[in-house]
């Protein structure tokens, strides 16, 4: 049953990749020829094949020796992994399908933020929808739904508004708000609150690193996306047992 999910991974992948790299610049998704990225020469088919399509014809497309997308090769290998881990964690037929579609749009999020600094709307709505596949299928709970878009929704507009107007410049991106929102109807609060905290601190982590080697210096623009999906799809997985293991930390100290 794991090699179905895994061969589904890996020819969703495929649309990944196109929705990645022709979706932040409004280009048609539905085209069978491909360009190469750089150039523009039209390309074989087979080098955008995931994973495969990355050493058939070489890591760099011939057309003009610029190498090809690591996405290529990174988005089905990702996908996969968060199949398995959804096939092993969740036992619900339902709410293995909508946590494995969760986790690959989140895949989504990352990506297009990393290379253009934008979080797609479709990826918005398709959060929102799967929120509500989440609560017919008792995956969340409504209340904790709609607590989830009100805090995070709002509060990160409101920490958007104020911040921009005490830093005179933009503190956080709209899709940013969108996408808390929309995951915080796919959570609920608490798992939202969840992957916030470990994707803030993941970010800080590794910000700071990449400063300390000199890859990233102070004032650089920071795409918060990829740490917020990043949170959200370990809240996914490990939220409940991290909150458990914190409120027994609590207890320990009453």
């Amino acid at each position: 049953m794991l090699f179905v999910y895994l061969l589904a991974a890996y020819v969703l992948s495929f649309f990944m990749n196109v929705l990645i790299y022709r979706g932040p610049i409004e280009e048609k998704l539905f085209v069978f020829q491909s360009k190469c990225p750089s150039c523009k020469e039209n390309i074989k088919w087979y080098n955008n094949i995931p994973i495969f399509g990355y050493f058939i014809s070489g890591i760099k497309y011939k057309c003009c020796n610029v190498r090809k997308n690591k996405e290529i090769l990174l988005v089905p290998i990702c996908n996969m992994i968060l199949y398995t881990l959804c096939f092993y964690f969740f036992k619900a037929v339902e709410i293995r399908i909508i946590t494995m579609l969760f986790s690959s749009v989140l895949l989504i999020v990352i990506f297009t933020d990393i290379n253009h600094l934008i979080i797609l709307d479709r990826c918005h709505v398709a959060i929102l929808v799967l929120g509500v596949l989440a609560i017919i299928f008792n995956f969340t709970s409504l209340i904790n739904a709609v607590l989830g878009v009100l805090i995070f929704f709002l509060g990160f507009y409101l920490i958007a508004v104020i911040g921009e107007k005490i830093m005179d410049q933009e503190v956080l991106g709209g899709g940013d708000i969108k996408l808390m929102g929309a995951c915080g109807l796919f959570l609920g609060w608490d798992l939202t609150l969840c992957g916030l905290i470990v994707g803030c601190a993941f970010g800080l982590l590794l910000e700071y690193f990449l400063m300390l080697i000199k890859i990233r210096k102070r004032g650089d623009y920071l795409a918060f996306g990829p740490y917020l999906a990043f949170g959200m799809l370990f809240a996914c997985f490990y939220g409940h047992q991290l909150i458990d293991w914190y409120q027994g930390l609590l207890l320990g100290f009453v």
